[in-house]
């Protein structure tokens, strides 16, 4: 037939691809069977189908709905890199990892730019469409590309990085991976057990709260999700970890995304005030029920929850060293009852330590864009 390979694939789903070597001119052709394609050993009728630019017809089998396609491969190009050389498992039937089908197609070398691109362009887009975020094309586009220039930084470094650091990386992300899996799967065994799909629910959105990017800051956003899978691995892990393990153990209520951070929140166990801050993670005791988190956090008055957001701040300025320098001192802190007097107002000795008014500061101007008037006496910045 003058073409050394042929690519059949159904018409309708699943989009499936196959090839096999033309054997003959003959009218008719037998397929071979394919272990997901159950074709009978007798000759199907093939039809010619010639339209007024085609020089050579498209062959179509009426019987199976199979349209036999010659197609030419460019030398080096692999045709299936984007599904692991494997169609018959993996299939993009909507196109979504289009990054990733450029690099494969076009240069292969850049495939880590584009899966981390795919990655947070999809996370970030489902993140912000269940915050109701997303409400015209523009919107889409907006938190697409958002989450592409992230991922794809965030692709560069894995490549450029030492050989020991793209190790670290790597199982960095296998073990967010298995954390936000497991905590999955006993939210899934718990909901068909019992019903109650909140665990479920909970793991899921945390586990996306990695690829969650800010809403209110898009450049900053772009900025802070680079430095949380790099420079701030070590309280990224162990935020996701706490948080996923806090839901799991029943204690998270809801699970809430705002200005790129994810809240694991309680109000149900009738605790007011504290939580923990690692990374972009942050579980807190909000003072009371709510409905909608935005007009909560904005005017609720709830400025300890705000206090934990000034916490990200450090996170990101101080990375690794942030833990030894802000979380340990401050969970240390936290347990003490002492108290002193601050402004004819007694209050912990905790909230006066350098760490807590750092994290009040920070908060206090991310705040103030939103005309939140800080309250001095209870969270001082000493400013």
């Amino acid at each position: 037939m003058g073409c050394p390979k042929l690519t059949y694939h159904l018409t309708a789903e699943p989009r499936l691809r196959c090839v096999y070597n033309a054997a003959d001119e003959e009218e008719n052709h037998v397929v071979a069977p394919t272990p997901t394609i159950n074709i009978p050993s007798e000759k199907p009728a093939i039809w010619r189908i010639y339209t007024a630019d085609d020089e050579q017809p498209r062959l179509y089998v009426p019987e199976y709905r199979l349209y036999i396609i010659c197609e030419e491969v460019a030398p080096g190009v692999y045709r299936y890199t984007y599904c692991l050389n494997n169609p018959l498992i993996y299939t993009d039937p909507s196109g979504e990892i289009i990054f990733t089908i450029l690099a494969a197609i076009f240069c292969p070398p850049l495939l880590p730019i584009a899966i981390c691109a795919d990655i947070f362009s999809t996370g970030n887009v489902v993140t912000h469409a269940i915050r109701g975020d997303i409400n015209n094309p523009g919107d889409f586009l907006k938190y697409y590309g958002q989450g592409a220039l992230t991922g794809a930084a965030i692709g560069a470094a894995f490549m450029y990085a030492p050989v020991g650091l793209q190790k670290v990386m790597m199982l960095y992300g296998k073990a967010q991976l298995a954390v936000g899996g497991f905590n999955m799967t006993a939210g899934l065994i718990d909901g068909v057990n019992n019903g109650d799909w909140t665990r479920f629910r909970n793991a899921g959105k945390l586990f996306l709260g990695n690829f969650y990017l800010d809403e209110n800051d898009p450049g900053l956003g772009i900025c802070n999700g680079i430095l949380r899978h790099t420079w701030e691995i070590p309280q990224t892990f162990l935020g996701h970890t706490i948080s996923q393990a806090f839901n799991f153990a029943g204690y998270t209520e809801k699970v809430e995304y705002w200005g790129g951070v994810t809240f694991g929140t309680n109000s149900k166990d009738g605790l007011t005030g504290g939580g923990i801050s690692l990374g972009n993670f942050i579980n807190v005791n909000v003072d009371s029920p709510y409905d909608n988190f935005n007009d909560y956090i904005l005017r609720g008055g709830d400025y300890g929850l705000m206090h934990e957001y000034g916490h990200t701040f450090d996170s990101r300025y101080l990375g690794p060293l942030y833990l030894p320098i802000v979380g340990l001192p401050s969970l240390k802190s936290a347990s003490s009852n002492e108290m002193v007097v601050y402004q004819e107002l007694t209050i912990l000795k905790h909230n006066i330590m350098g760490y807590e008014r750092s994290a009040n500061r920070h908060a206090k101007r991310y705040f103030r864009r939103f005309g939140v008037v800080w309250n001095e006496r209870r969270y001082p910045t000493y400013e």
